[in-house]
């Protein structure tokens, strides 16, 4: 079962995230009909949200990681919240990176552009954070982002085996974070256990869960903070389209209109509404 978990570890000194994704991001890639390379730079970015949401407790909080390139992609967008839906979108689903063979996830993502994470917590303004884009890979690119933007040396694994048709094997990733005071020795164990870690994938092919990757990674010296499922679930239904489209007032409403009909196409879902101008009057709201 897909699902991630926060613990903290080495005497509460180091952040530990872990989760597995497999179901989540093939569900994504079927959504979005994306090419292979695109559709494992997908799948990267929304592990990568997913992890970076791990502390959120309200379930209104969101995070939403955004790559805007000059790859042929063009951007991706990644959000998490905390009640575990996570979901997104991108420029171009279909791109290819144009190598000759295997999946090439810097090629189709490009390392000319920006990092961005928003981080929205309910407050007047959400927290907003870019760096320029370096690698392509995605989880380098977070922890490069992690050390520009606050100071704090983490390392990010993110990954996707998919085949040459997209079907998705297994995924899932890791976030571990030093918060400080771990003395030379310490920090040493623990950059062992990351060479020693390799693919995430690989662990998660083998069948370990989000818990047996956090024990994996720490040695079993660490305590759970929280656990959740997540899944890809993007909170744009029918109704919600309806409001937004009655929020725009009815000037723009009648602008909208062809034939007493307005179309809108969902780009987290794919989905189409349509709806009548009845159902777009305030008398009907």
């Amino acid at each position: 079962m897909d699902a991630l978990v926060y613990a903290l570890a080495f005497g509460d000194r180091v952040r530990v995230v872990t989760c597995v994704a497999t179901d989540l991001c093939r569900e994504a890639i079927r959504i979005h009909d994306t090419s292979p390379d695109v559709g494992v730079a997908f799948g990267r970015a929304l592990v990568g949200a997913a992890l970076m949401s791990a502390s959120f407790k309200n379930p209104a909080d969101t995070l939403t990681l955004q790559i805007r390139t000059e790859g042929p992609v063009g951007y991706l967008l990644a959000r998490a919240s905390a009640d575990g839906a996570v979901y997104g979108t991108m420029g171009a689903p279909r791109a290819t990176s144009g190598a000759a063979t295997g999946i090439d996830v810097p090629g189709v993502v490009g390392t000319k552009g920006t990092f961005t994470v928003v981080r929205d917590l309910g407050l007047r303004d959400p927290y907003v954070g870019t760096v320029a884009l370096t690698t392509g890979e995605i989880g380098d690119d977070l922890g490069a982002w992690y050390e520009q933007s606050e100071q704090t040396r983490t390392v990010v694994g993110v990954g996707v085996r998919a085949d040459a048709d997209t079907l998705v094997s297994a995924a899932g990733g890791f976030l571990v974070q030093l918060l400080g005071g771990l003395a030379d020795d310490e920090i040493e164990e623990l950059d062992a256990r990351l060479r020693e870690f390799a693919s995430v994938t690989g662990h998660v092919a083998d069948g370990e869960d989000a818990d047996a990757l956090v024990a994996h990674l720490t040695g079993g010296d660490h305590r759970v903070v929280a656990t959740r499922p997540i899944r890809y679930d993007a909170p744009y239904d029918r109704e919600t389209w309806r409001a937004r489209l009655i929020g725009l007032g009815p000037d723009t409403v009648d602008e909208l209109l062809e034939d007493d009909r307005v179309t809108v196409r969902c780009d987290f879902t794919r989905r189409e509404y349509t709806f009548t101008r009845a159902e777009l009057t305030p008398a009907s709201a």
